[in-house]
């Protein structure tokens, strides 16, 4: 009897001691999974658009179109939208929230300039989530520009021309086939280097120039505009045309720039540039100065008082490897007191 007793006291003890083991190993096991809420499967977003292309059909040029992409989490985990990007000519906005619940829906406003294109387009926006399967989605948007105005040249480019001289070019202006104009202006956007005068040659044609003058006397150097066009009286433009011109004095550089590729102790160690001044006052080289190591300078007067060469001569000593910098002549010249050359190329060891 003592026997048995005691046996079944070491069999409920056992069991104890089992039902224990396995409550503590059901509570580390909870435990575990509350700290480490990552490995519990939480499934996985899924971006979709109502639609993934709009076409805005034919519109004018110098217009602003938008439209909405509507975005929708059809995955059981949330969906992020990172990023949205477009291509030059769009802007593409997200209207809702960053982080979209399952089920939930959310909006892109997507913003086309039609510019001054004249065909047809297609601008590409790409949205960025944490979509396993569509990490980048593309979307398009259509449109097919026409102009209101016909610009003939459709870009004034007046190249070099003398500050004290100016210039003047001309461009024809004419409505499209399907715009009823009645007035046309136009104005100048920038730092009013150029003038602009409007004429009508055609009333059978409704054709008109627009005589187009670089300014006397402007700052030496490259100068760009933009010309815009109304028609109507309408207080937004219909058109533009960029005009530039470089404007030079009386001091002219050939060429503009040094260029060396070369090895020391060979023929094309020196490079030449003549200046040429058309000033009824004397040249005159006050200094000149290079900050290129290695690059010695000096002036030989070609014709007195109108042209002088300066002279660029690696020395012997100087060191293989790429150049850059600039040689720097100052001149008695008013408007051209201080001139820059820049200095560009590579050096290699005598052979």
């Amino acid at each position: 009897m003592a026997f048995d007793h005691l046996v079944k006291r070491r069999v409920v003890s056992a069991g104890l001691k089992s039902l224990l083991a396995v409550g503590l190993l059901c509570l580390a096991v909870l435990l575990y999974l509350k700290y480490q809420p990552e490995l519990i499967p939480t499934g996985e977003p899924q971006i979709e658009f109502d639609s993934e292309s709009y076409n805005f059909g034919t519109v004018p040029q110098m217009g602003e179109y938008e439209s909405v992409f509507k975005v929708r989490n059809s995955g059981t985990a949330d969906l992020i939208i990172e990023r949205v990007l477009s291509t030059c000519g769009c802007t593409a906005t997200l209207l809702s929230d960053e982080i979209i619940e399952p089920g939930g829906e959310g909006e892109i406003k997507v913003t086309f300039k039609s510019g001054m294109y004249s065909r047809s387009i297609r601008k590409t926006i790409t949205v960025q989530s944490n979509d396993p399967e569509e990490p980048r989605k593309k979307l398009y948007v259509k449109a097919t520009v026409v102009p209101r105005l016909i610009l003939k040249p459709r870009l004034l480019n007046f190249r070099k021309v003398n500050r004290k001289e100016g210039a003047t070019k001309s461009i024809i202006v004419k409505p499209s086939e399907n715009e009823d104009v009645s007035s046309i202006s136009v104005k100048f956007v920038g730092a009013q280097n150029f003038s602009a005068k409007l004429e009508r040659v055609s009333v059978v044609e409704n054709e008109y120039r627009v005589n187009v003058s670089v300014r006397k006397n402007r700052p030496i150097g490259r100068v760009s505009e933009v010309m815009q066009f109304y028609i109507n009286k309408e207080t937004k433009p219909c058109a533009r045309l960029r005009v530039s011109a470089a404007i030079v004095g009386d001091i002219t550089l050939s060429p503009n720039r040094l260029v060396f590729k070369t090895k020391l102790g060979s023929d094309d160690t020196i490079k030449p540039i003549t200046l040429t001044s058309t000033a009824s006052e004397p040249l005159q080289i006050l200094s000149i100065e290079s900050d290129v190591p290695g690059l010695e300078v000096e002036t030989s007067p070609v014709e007195k008082g109108k042209s002088v060469t300066i002279v660029g001569r690696l020395a012997p000593a100087a060191q293989p490897g790429s150049m850059k910098g600039t040689i720097t002549i100052r001149t008695n010249n008013a408007y051209q007191s201080e001139m820059t050359i820049p200095v560009r190329g590579t050096v290699q060891n005598e052979v």
